[in-house]
């Protein structure tokens, strides 16, 4: 059988590491500017710490609308903010590692800081984010104000705070990087986050399965986006939800 979207794709669902992983292995130079580093432990980071520039984003593996995600300015906040992410205690197992310790001496404890997390490069002076949703030619697209009272993340502000459409102040070459990015991943359908500074375009992060959808809801986006002779013309949307993800895979199968 042959899984739609692919496997590695259904396996990343919700697991900002393997996402990370991913975005290496792709052969998409584009998306390159955002570095990631993956750990598995609050040790492998302290090792590496003199290698990372501050400040940083790090992200636990797992959680939505910008939670386990937090900035850090040196070294010793980076230590701080990775504890509370990668925490993993367990009072009955830290007791038996001591027994071990004591027991062989060549023993080495485990970690209690074991939940996978990545360090990312920042980017300053982000006003807002694009959030894009692809479903086979169609192109959501909604603009997301940074609140400074919710820091430095602009998911998680709510849909009736964004602006949809042709209010989504879409600075030229959006759509064109955007949809070069979904022909590469090769799927039916994508949502991408994409921040822009004036020069560069940068995917901030990329679900291919099971990410919210209330967007396309015609409540918000009046009109999604085709490309037709090389220009990007604006449709009105039917705010069909279920219409939208089979055309998507239609398209697809056919591509």
């Amino acid at each position: 059988a042959s899984v739609i979207p692919k496997y590695k794709y259904l396996k990343s669902n919700n697991d900002k590491v393997f996402m990370e992983i991913l975005r290496d292995q792709l052969d998409l130079p584009d998306i390159k500017n955002i570095r990631s580093f993956h750990f598995g432990t609050l040790e492998e980071a302290i090792r590496k710490a003199d290698d990372f520039d501050y400040p940083n984003v790090i992200k636990g593996y797992g959680g939505a609308m910008s939670k386990n995600v937090s900035l850090a300015s040196s070294e010793k906040e980076l230590v701080y903010k990775i504890k509370k992410i990668s925490a993993t205690r367990n009072s009955k197992e830290e007791f038996r590692e001591i027994v071990r310790s004591k027991k062989y001496s060549y023993y080495n404890k485990q970690s209690k800081h074991r939940s996978k997390y990545i360090i990312q490069n920042f980017i300053p002076n982000l006003e807002n984010d694009w959030k894009i949703y692809i479903f086979g030619k169609k192109i959501f697209v909604f603009y997301r104000p940074i609140f400074k009272e919710r820091g430095f993340g602009a998911s998680g502000g709510g849909y009736d705070n964004y602006f949809y459409g042709k209010n989504a102040k879409v600075p030229d070459g959006l759509f064109d990087f955007a949809f070069k990015v979904y022909l590469k991943l090769d799927t039916p359908f994508v949502s991408l986050d994409i921040a822009y500074d004036g020069a560069t375009f940068y995917v901030l992060e990329f679900q291919l399965v099971y990410f919210g959808t209330a967007g396309i809801l015609k409540k918000y986006s009046k009109e999604y986006f085709i490309l037709e002779d090389s220009i990007w013309v604006s449709i009105e949307n039917e705010g069909d939800i279920e219409k939208v993800y089979i055309e998507s895979v239609i398209e697809y199968l056919n591509r």
